[in-house]
C-alpha cells in the first residue's frame, strides 16, 4: 500500500461533485455502482460518494471490485479494498472474473470488468456506474486515440456520461466519470487530507502496454510545446462536431429507422447523403445490436464506403449482417457461430433506445 503525501485537499472537490451527482441522480435514479479497484481514483471516488450519501441521503451506493484473478495477490488487494469501502459506510462486493486471461490482457480484462460492473448494475437496480478516470486519464486516451488515427468521436475524447447497451441482458446502462475534469494529483491530496491509503497497480509502470508508454512520454512531448491546453482545445472543437453529428443523426434515424420486434428485424432507409450522418448511423446500429463497445472508425468508413457502391450487395462487421433490400439497409446477427446467443424479440424492442442512447440522447 502507498500512503500518499500529506497535502491540502482541493478546493470546490466536493461541491462540483455533489453538483454532478445531484443532476445523474434525478435523472438516472438513486442507485449507483461504484467501479472500485483499490487504486487512488477509485478509492477517492468512494470516499466522494459516501460524503454525498450523508448530504443526500436517498442515494444508495454499491461499490463492486473486480478480481481479474491475473496479478498474484488481487485477492488480496480485492478484500482490503472492499473493508475500505465498508470503512467509509459504502456497501461492497467482490465479483471475480472467472475466465482465465492470457491474451490481449488489458483489453479482454476491461471486458469481463464491464460484463460484471453490468451484472452487478442489474443485481443492485442500478442503471448508473460511476468509474473514477481523472483528467490525466483523458489526456493519455486523446493522444492514445490520435495513433489509432481515431476519427471525431476519438478526438472528442471520453464523454463524462457515456450509453453502454449490454445485449446479453438487454439493458442500457449508463457510465458516468464524474472524476473527468480532477487532475490525479488533487485526488491524491483528497486521499492525504482524509488519511485514506490506496493500491499501486504494478501494471501502470509495464511499458509493455500502450497506455502506459504514452504516460512516460507525456513529459517529452510537453517539452516541445505540445501541451494539455492545446490538446484540449482540439478535443473541444472536437466535441462541438461530434455533438452537432449526434444531433443530426437522431434526427434521420428518427424518420428512417425501423425496428420490427415481431420479426426480429432492423432496417434504415438509404435517404441521408451525409456520409458521416450515414457513418454515425451505422456505427450506432451495429453497436446495439452486437453488443461492441467500440468499433474501430476504419471499419465503419470501409463499410459505409462498400454501401455507396452501385453492386453492394451485403457485408458483414462486429458479427452483424447488412444487406441492401429495396432501397433499405436490413440488420441482422450473422449465421450463428457456435455459443453465440441470439437476441430475442423482447431485445429487439428495446434497441431503439440503445441506439439513440449511443448518440447520446439519454431520454430513455
Amino acid at each position: 500500500m502507498a500512503a500518499p503525501n500529506p497535502s491540502a485537499a482541493p478546493l470546490g472537490l466536493q461541491s462540483k461533485f455533489f453538483n454532478k451527482m445531484d443532476w445523474l441522480l434525478e435523472k438516472f435514479g438513486s442507485k449507483f455502482i461504484i467501479g472500485l479497484s483499490g487504486g487512488g481514483d477509485s478509492l477517492a471516488l468512494t470516499k466522494l460518494c459516501a460524503e454525498y450519501q450523508i448530504k443526500n441521503q436517498s442515494a444508495q451506493f454499491q461499490a463492486v471490485i473486480i478480481d481479474h484473478a491475473i496479478a498474484i495477490g488481487s485477492d488480496d488487494v480485492a478484500a482490503q479494498a472492499a473493508k475500505q469501502a465498508q470503512a467509509m459506510g459504502i456497501d461492497a462486493r467482490i465479483l471475480r472474473v472467472s475466465v482465465r486471461i492470457t491474451t490481449s490482457i488489458q483489453e479482454e480484462a476491461r471486458k469481463r470488468r464491464y460484463e460484471l460492473l453490468n451484472q452487478a448494475a442489474l443485481e443492485f437496480g442500478a442503471k448508473t456506474i460511476l468509474l473514477a478516470h481523472n483528467f490525466e486519464d483523458q489526456i493519455e486516451t486523446l493522444l492514445f486515440r490520435m495513433l489509432r488515427k481515431t476519427g471525431l468521436d476519438g478526438l472528442a475524447g471520453m464523454r463524462d456520461v457515456q450509453a453502454s447497451y449490454d445485449q446479453k441482458r438487454g439493458e442500457t446502462f449508463i457510465l458516468a466519470r464524474p472524476l473527468l475534469d480532477v487532475s490525479r494529483d488533487s485526488l491524491r491530496k483528497y486521499l492525504a487530507e482524509n488519511g485514506i491509503e490506496y493500491y499501486d497497480d504494478p501494471a501502470n509502470e509495464n511499458q509493455d502496454f500502450s497506455r502506459v508508454k504514452i504516460r512516460k512520454t507525456w513529459p517529452k512531448i510537453r517539452a516541445i510545446g505540445f501541451s494539455e491546453s492545446k490538446l484540449l482545445k482540439i478535443r473541444d472543437l472536437a466535441l462541438q462536431l461530434r455533438e452537432m453529428s449526434e444531433k443530426q443523426t437522431r434526427e434521420f434515424l428518427s424518420t428512417n429507422l425501423i425496428i420490427d420486434a415481431a420479426l426480429s428485424k432492423i432496417s434504415l432507409n438509404l435517404s441521408e447523403e451525409n456520409v458521416h450522418i450515414r457513418q454515425r448511423a451505422l456505427s450506432a446500429i451495429i453497436q446495439a445490436l452486437s453488443g461492441k463497445q467500440y468499433l474501430e472508425y476504419q471499419k465503419i468508413e470501409s463499410l459505409a464506403a462498400r454501401i455507396s457502391e452501385a453492386n453492394f450487395k451485403s457485408a458483414t462487421l462486429a458479427n452483424v449482417q447488412i444487406k441492401l433490400k429495396n432501397a433499405a439497409l436490413v440488420f441482422s446477427p450473422a449465421p450463428k457461430r457456435k455459443n453465440q446467443a441470439q437476441p430475442s424479440c423482447a431485445e429487439y424492442g428495446r434497441l431503439r433506445n440503445a441506439i439513440f442512447a449511443l448518440l447520446n440522447d439519454f431520454d430513455i
